[in-house]
């Protein structure tokens, strides 16, 4: 069967201003399974059953050798993020080993001190105006450099904020023909810059471990001390390349997810009034799983603005989804955004209501907010972490109110789902 989607043109006049609304818009016009014509055809994927399938049945006719993946692979490295077969399953499970639950209970002490901390800042004005991002990002880089790297140094933090930032800003500016990186442009030039000052930050940092054992007990010290199937240790430019995955993967989407978290607390102000005082009634000490209206809340986030908003991927052969054919070498895009919104799925889906995960009305099979399968995202659980305890917090501590001097933030989908602007809020502390 024909696949259906827009001609070439129609697609490359559009997909670059903002490829998630733009790909929302294509299955609301064209359904669950579109072929969008380009100089290398891209298929996207819109339904949870189609996703699972391809995640579960397909996954090992699939890589990660499409052009976005690429682009991160400059940056980041080969590591889990990007790679694929035989090589990301090893470097699957090491990572797993870091983010399993045992290991994340350890980090709620250093979690919630961050959090207070980070919510006695921001009360610390009287209706001050907040610029969400910039506080967001260096919030999350500091709660994963102690957690994972037991670091604190105010220049380690700031050097890799500002390549990392760098580096994102590389990958987002989205193109679907990847010129040569030694091609002598001004682009090519800062991206070098900005994966040579990653790499010696952290190669630095493992100096300093062999040195003073600084790092005991942490993910660094984990790599370092790794052994492969043969005996042998992985070399200083792996751990690099390891560290930098978690740590970018980490940083990038749990800084977008926790701005939308908090605009959305402005913008609703009765579930900010609900979740506080919910909290207040159960007390101090609350495990934030027994508080209903907080996680109902973070789940309607997530669903709105799923972090990853989507998951592309290269065919290696043909498969076949439902009634169609998908060719070999082609790329397929399965979108989250459009999953969470498929009106097929949900009622009412362009609406914000929380209540919709109450008394398990909704099916777990068709919330992919980290993602599905075997490339779910290894660190949830530090994430969930991470927005609850800053979540709760922020609610005790502070007032959080839209600034109806500013526009309305816009979706804008790069690396991660953000915002097209700054996010401006009100804050005032209770």
């Amino acid at each position: 069967m024909r696949v259906p989607g827009p001609g070439i043109w129609s697609f490359h006049s559009n997909i670059l201003d903002n490829p998630a609304l733009y790909f929302y818009s294509l299955m609301q016009e064209y359904g669950d399974v579109i072929r969008c014509r380009s100089v290398h055809d891209i298929y996207l994927i819109s339904h949870p059953q189609f996703a699972r399938d391809i995640f579960q049945q397909q996954a090992k006719h699939l890589t990660k050798e499409d052009e976005v993946n690429t682009r991160l692979r400059r940056v980041i490295g080969d590591g889990v993020v990007v790679t694929s077969g035989d090589i990301w399953r090893v470097q699957r499970h090491r990572a797993q080993v870091t983010f399993q639950k045992k290991e994340i209970q350890k980090y709620t002490p250093i979690v919630e001190n961050h959090a207070v901390d980070f919510a006695l800042k921001l009360s610390a004005g009287i209706n001050s105006p907040v610029i969400l991002q910039e506080q967001i990002s260096q919030h999350i880089l500091s709660i994963l450099l102690k957690c994972l790297f037991n670091e604190q140094d105010t220049i380690i933090k700031s050097k890799l904020h500002k390549a990392f930032a760098s580096g994102y800003e590389y990958v987002a500016n989205a193109s679907f023909i990847n010129l040569p990186d030694w091609l002598p442009f001004t682009k090519n030039h800062k991206l070098l810059n900005t994966a040579r000052l990653i790499d010696l930050t952290l190669n630095d940092m493992q100096i300093t471990h062999q040195k003073t054992n600084r790092y005991d007990g942490t993910l660094l010290e984990h790599l370092m001390n790794f052994k492969k199937e043969d005996g042998s240790f992985l070399t200083p430019q792996e751990v690099t390349v390891e560290a930098k995955n978690i740590l970018a993967a980490g940083h990038f989407s749990t800084t977008d997810l926790l701005c939308w978290m908090i605009y959305s607390l402005a913008l609703y102000p009765e579930w900010q009034q609900k979740i506080r005082d919910e909290l207040a009634a159960r007390g101090h000490g609350t495990d934030f799983q027994n508080v209903p209206s907080m996680q109902y809340f973070i789940h309607e986030v997530m669903r709105c603005y799923p972090p990853a908003w989507s998951s592309w991927h290269k065919t290696k052969l043909d498969i076949q989804i439902k009634d169609f054919v998908i060719p070999a070498n082609k790329t397929i895009i399965i979108s989250f955004f459009n999953i969470h919104r498929n009106p097929n799925c949900w009622n009412n889906p362009d609406d914000f209501d929380p209540l919709r995960f109450a008394n398990g009305l909704v099916k777990q099979d068709i919330f992919m907010p980290f993602g599905f399968g075997q490339r779910k995202c290894v660190g949830m659980g530090l994430a969930n972490l991470i927005i609850t305890q800053t979540i709760s917090n922020l609610v005790c501590f502070v007032n959080l109110k839209i600034d109806s001097s500013r526009p309305i933030p816009k979706i804008q989908s790069r690396v991660t789902l953000g915002s097209k602007d700054p996010i401006h809020l009100l804050v005032s502390p209770l």
